[in-house]
């Protein structure tokens, strides 16, 4: 069987590239694999992939703008490098982990004749009209969608032939997770001896629902005493919604439970946090596949979810843990107090939801997923 030399391409600094993280780690212990990743220098990926002695190229990415000429030397820079990678290591598969940086192995994948995959991870249009032309004409790209929800809304959004995509679970990587439990954090550890902890993880953004926890926490804080609520995700760098996690506090603030809920940003041993949750809600208005909530499954931490279909590919519907589309804090509010009024399903629920997650979401198994789409078409 053909080794599968692959040059992975990725540069966001922080947390989506866990998806990347699990699938190489997945990869990893396949013999008929070669892996090197080109990535943002000091990312969080650069660390974690070091750790476990993949081969990583680092650099500081500028993406290309037409209109600003101080792009174009960065541009050529990382072109060259990706070149050089591929001649040096015997590349024959190209794989950029999003959208944005596809366009650096088009040229690439022309001139030494190998396939070059995207994965599809967020779906929107690229602002870049140069990325986007580039896309639309290069019809040997091989499209991989996080979730069989992103496969549809990206065919449509740029009308992808259907034998241009797929979709491929990546899923979780448990070593990682069994590991991570038994780290213990001393302030939850003390803080859970008193109280049920409920949680959510999102970036900050309106677009996961953040103000809608906010108010069940205080529908549920005025009911029963002996709750926590915690927030973790990207508060200080996320600059898309500014201003929203301000307004976040100040609807603490009028709603009295400054001293019941805290806000954290995201830390990269986030696995170790998930053990100390009793329940977690996800109020999310849109997602193509929650990695949270398998995160929190398989800690056997019940979710409270929004019906949307992202959410709903890593869910056990049949179990009534979801609220109706478009969420809102009384509905959410009421699902969380059926958890915690009936212990005997939330019992249940913690030990169905593990199994599901490990059948269907173990990167290690599904890693021969990918390696299937990689040779289809080598």
């Amino acid at each position: 069987m053909k080794q599968k030399r692959v040059l992975f391409i990725e540069f966001l600094k922080v947390t989506a590239a866990n998806h990347l993280l699990m699938m190489i780690k997945g990869l990893l212990p396949r013999k008929d694999c070669i892996i090197v990743v080109l990535c943002q220098k000091d990312s969080f990926l650069a660390r974690e992939l070091k750790k476990i002695n993949v081969l990583v190229y680092e650099l500081d990415y500028l993406e290309l703008n037409l209109h600003q000429l101080k792009t174009y030397f960065p541009f050529l820079k990382v072109s060259l490098l990706v070149l050089l990678i591929i001649i040096k290591y015997k590349i024959n598969i190209i794989h950029s982990h999003r959208l944005n940086w596809a366009y650096l192995g088009i040229a690439p994948s022309i001139l030494f004749r190998i396939p070059l995959f995207v994965h599809i991870v967020i779906i929107e249009k690229l602002s870049s009209k140069f990325q986007n032309l580039l896309l639309q004409y290069h019809k040997n790209i091989k499209y991989i969608a996080v979730s069989k929800t992103s496969l549809e809304q990206f065919k449509k959004l740029y009308n992808v032939p259907t034998k241009n995509i797929t979709y491929h679970y990546g899923g979780l990587f448990f070593p990682d997770l069994i590991k991570n439990h038994n780290t213990k954090i001393s302030w939850l550890e003390k803080l859970k001896n008193k109280k049920n902890i409920i949680a959510m993880v999102s970036r900050m953004d309106p677009l996961k629902g953040v103000d809608i926890f906010i108010e069940s926490a205080a529908i549920l804080h005025s009911k029963y005493s002996n709750l926590y609520f915690i927030h973790i995700g990207n508060h200080s760098e996320y600059i898309f919604q500014q201003g929203y996690y301000e307004d976040c506090l100040k609807r603490v603030d009028n709603l009295g439970i400054k001293n019941y809920i805290s806000f954290l940003d995201y830390r990269e041993n986030i696995l170790t946090y998930y053990k100390y949750f009793y329940l977690l809600a996800l109020p999310t208005l849109k997602d193509t596949l929650s990695y949270v909530n398998l995160e929190a499954n398989f800690f056997k931490v019940p979710v409270i979810f929004t019906d949307i279909d992202g959410l709903m590919e890593t869910s056990m519907a049949e179990f009534s843990l979801s609220i109706p589309y478009p969420p809102s804090s009384v509905l959410l509010a009421s699902k969380l107090e059926q958890l915690l009024q009936d212990k005997a399903k939330y019992e249940f629920l913690q030990e169905e939801v593990s199994k599901y997650i490990n059948q269907y979401f173990n990167s290690e198994k599904n890693a021969a997923h990918l390696v299937k789409i990689y040779e289809s078409v080598l």
